[in-house]
């Protein structure tokens, strides 16, 4: 459930006792309240959590599961709320971002932020950017919480032979499956390998990135990671930042 990949120290998440999920960035003393303004919340976020700067960006995912009413079609509807670091800016925080992701938890030492309410059907992360210049942009490796009784029908292995039976099987000669395949064979420099071979091949990474790789073995079908269209792998909403050439990737 990988949703970014860079060079920023990773926001951590864990659930409290209460079920609700929280994050590992520090609030100090600082209770999040109607009145709590942005420029007092980053004041919170820069003074407590090392590696955070003035124009910095927080953001908040989060995936809804959803069942289309006509269809009974599952969806996943992904939000996002940011915030920019900004010291001065009088602005009250939650007219800005949700409460979903911007609340004070109570924990060892202090507050921390975390989400409002017990995450049911759904998926959440907290993802650190920062724009480096010249275009590029730096993000926090983050990985989606997710809360979800549907999920573990789509993580079976009837459901990926099923999945992969949906595209023609695992074992043919279908071009999609196995690209570069013809009539069961494959040349590889000359050299003739069956087809199966080549299978495995592609599944072992053969060919392909390790980013390819990791997103299949971590379900980067959207499908499995909120729950998203069975049909199309898909969910529905804003995708996480775009990566630069240093790396960093959404």
């Amino acid at each position: 459930y990988q949703i970014t990949r860079g060079s920023l120290p990773s926001i951590g998440m864990s659930v409290n006792g209460s079920g609700v999920v929280v994050s590992d960035l520090a609030l100090g003393s600082l209770q999040i309240g109607t009145q709590t303004t942005v420029g007092q919340f980053c004041q919170a976020i820069i003074a407590n959590n090392a590696g955070w700067q003035v124009g910095d960006q927080l953001t908040f995912f989060l995936g809804r599961q959803t069942v289309n009413p006509v269809t009974n079609i599952p969806r996943a509807t992904l939000t996002p709320n940011r915030v920019v670091m900004d010291l001065i800016d009088e602005t009250p925080l939650w007219n800005v971002c949700g409460q979903e992701g911007f609340t004070s938890v109570q924990g060892a030492g202090g507050y921390f932020l975390g989400m409002n309410a017990v995450l049911l059907a759904g998926a959440a992360a907290w993802v650190h950017s920062r724009e480096a210049g010249q275009g590029q942009l730096k993000v926090s490796t983050q990985f989606f919480y997710v809360e979800n009784a549907a999920l573990a029908s789509y993580q079976t292995s009837a459901a990926l032979v099923t999945s992969a039976n949906s595209y023609g099987g695992i074992n043919t000669g279908g071009a999609y499956l196995q690209p570069g395949v013809a009539n069961g064979t494959s040349q590889r420099g000359g050299n003739t390998a069956s087809g199966n071979d080549n299978v495995n091949e592609n599944q072992s990474g053969g060919g392909s990135s390790n980013q390819n790789e990791n997103q299949n073995q971590n379900g980067g079908n959207g499908g499995s990671q909120t729950g998203g269209d069975p049909s199309t792998g898909s969910g529905q909403g804003d995708n996480p930042p775009a990566g630069d050439g240093s790396g960093d990737e959404g």
